[in-house]
């Protein structure tokens, strides 16, 4: 009982309180906090994803008609990567994105396709599929948005050279 007496007033030094009594009411202070902060960056992220996708338009590439955006982003989450893809997805109805980031050692890619392309035959959850199995992942999804994770960071590059040959093998 000494040590759990002991704990509690080490947590509430730490805390900079002056008693433990108030530690309770802290702990909820600082969750609602890191919920506040949490919502900010998800803003932020979406903010920081449209600035970087208007950039990637200008290097578009055409495919059989559509056009196709790839780009691999360090220290992004998978949450920004989806992000990046539904603005893609919004801005033209014929864009094919496949978009690939790393975030504290792991690798995730995100694809999605706009309506036009998807009539076209192409299929985000079978691009991201082989575009993850070049990395050593595995992933899949709708046809219009799909997430894999991959394992080798190192191959994100060769896989995503691959896209535009992906991409028009689909196209009917």
């Amino acid at each position: 009982m000494n040590q759990t007496i002991n704990e509690i007033d080490e947590a509430a030094m730490a805390l900079k309180l002056n008693n433990s009594s108030e530690l309770v009411q802290k702990a909820v202070q600082l969750s609602a906090e890191l919920k506040e902060k949490d919502r900010t960056i998800e803003i932020l992220n979406s903010k920081l994803a449209g600035m970087q996708i208007d950039g990637l338009f200008a290097g578009a590439k055409e495919v059989n008609g559509v056009k196709v955006i790839t780009a691999l982003f360090s220290g992004t989450e998978p949450s920004a990567l989806r992000a990046m893809c539904d603005k893609v997805r919004d801005h033209a109805p014929n864009m094919v994105a496949v978009l690939a980031g790393t975030h504290d050692g792991k690798a995730n890619i995100a694809a999605c396709v706009a309506k036009d392309a998807m009539q076209k035959g192409v299929n985000a959850g079978q691009i991201v599929r082989q575009v993850a199995q070049i990395a050593g992942g595995n992933g899949g999804g709708k046809a219009d948005s799909a997430m894999a994770g991959a394992k080798d960071i190192n191959k994100l590059d060769e896989a995503l050279a691959a896209v535009e040959k992906i991409v028009a093998n689909m196209i009917q």
